[in-house]
This record gives structure tokens, sequence and C-alpha cells, in this order.
């Protein structure tokens, strides 16, 4: 399917740059706290290296764990290679969503 091969292509692509930009070089957003009671911080510089029309992909973390995901706009969920979809179960989470959305 074409969707999986371009998803496929972007994931490749960004990992690339995700180990080719230094840590320091991040600049975190604090969004609020996930219902684990985790701080939830987006990168702001990450939002739409990947953007399509519904979709965008960004660098998130929860404390101190990074992760690499895809947006879904419209359906207010987000994909973590590896994880899992999810959607936004407290106010840190909707306003991560919000964020990268916009």
């Amino acid at each position: 399917m074409k969707i999986q091969s371009t998803f496929a292509v972007v994931t490749a692509s960004l990992a690339t740059v995700m180990t080719a930009v230094p840590s320091f070089a991040i600049d975190w957003v604090y969004m609020g706290q996930a219902s684990t009671g985790e701080a939830v911080y987006v990168d702001r510089d990450s939002q739409g290296l990947g953007r399509t029309l519904n979709s965008v992909s960004f660098f998130y973390k929860l404390d101190n764990e990074e992760f690499l995901a895809f947006g879904d706009c419209e359906a207010n969920t987000w994909h973590v290679e590896g994880y899992d979809t999810y959607s936004p179960q407290s106010e840190g989470t909707q306003n991560m969503m919000d964020y990268v959305c916009q």
C-alpha cells in the first residue's frame, strides 16, 4: 500500500535526522502532565519535519524518554513506531496534539 511505503520512508528519514541531531539542540516545550503523571514535552523544532495535509511527525518525551511520533491531526491520535497508536488521555497529551497540529 502506498501509504505504508511512504510511512516507511518518512520513518527511516526521520530516524536518520534524530540520530544526527545532538540532544542539546532540541528545544523542549512543556505541555503538561500525561495521565501517568509524567511530564510531556514536545520538541519545538521537530514539528512539521514530515507534515502532510492532516498528519505531522514530531519528537516528544515523557519525563526523560524520547519518542518519534506521527500524529493524525484529523483523528486526534499519534503513532509511535514499535509501540502503539494513542489518543489524548490527559490535558498534557491533548495540549501536545493541539500544539503539533496548529
